[in-house]
């Protein structure tokens, strides 16, 4: 069964059906977002593409001694939440990413951290493709290439880069 291509084909619709229609209320908007997060979330156990050559998360590195986790600290994952609130409202994805992480590190018993840096990620990832395609279009190869490689890094799971990245390194340039 291919339930992952499914869900998100259909965070792929929500999130296009919600850009291109009138601005949601305001209510509406924040709740769609979780949701759309949670899916996500919850889609990531399943593989992307059927048959298709999946990347393999980053093996560990060795080290000598093992970093211990911060602590959690409820004051300074809340100031990076609010960091990653105001950075999102900019469309800044790649500050709220990074503000959302720290804020799971720092309240790990927080349930809607983890959405926000989900949301955050999957926005972060698909500019990075959107750009890659502006970019293919405009003639930039190689330029595009490399917003697939970041998008890549950010999230080794995400399908469409997967594939975009494949369908670059078949094609010869010109």
């Amino acid at each position: 069964m291919h339930l992952h291509g499914d869900a998100t084909a259909s965070i792929a619709t929500l999130h296009f059906a919600c850009a291109a229609t009138t601005p949601l209320a305001n209510g509406v908007k924040p709740l769609l977002s979780l949701l759309l997060s949670s899916l996500l979330i919850t889609s990531s156990a399943y593989p992307q593409s059927v048959g298709g050559p999946q990347a393999a998360p980053p093996a560990p590195k060795p080290s000598t001694a093992e970093p211990s986790a911060p602590r959690p600290d409820k004051s300074r994952a809340r100031t990076s939440y609010q960091t990653g609130r105001r950075a999102e409202k900019e469309g800044d994805w790649k500050t709220a990413y990074s503000a959302y992480s720290d804020a799971t590190i720092y309240a790990p018993r927080n349930k809607e951290y983890p959405l926000f840096r989900e949301h955050a990620r999957f926005q972060l990832v698909q500019g990075l493709s959107d750009l890659a395609e502006r970019q293919l279009l405009a003639g930039d190869t190689t330029a595009a290439r490399e917003q697939l490689v970041r998008a890549l890094e950010i999230d080794p799971r995400y399908a469409i880069a997967q594939e975009r990245l494949a369908e670059l390194q078949v094609t010869p340039q010109m």
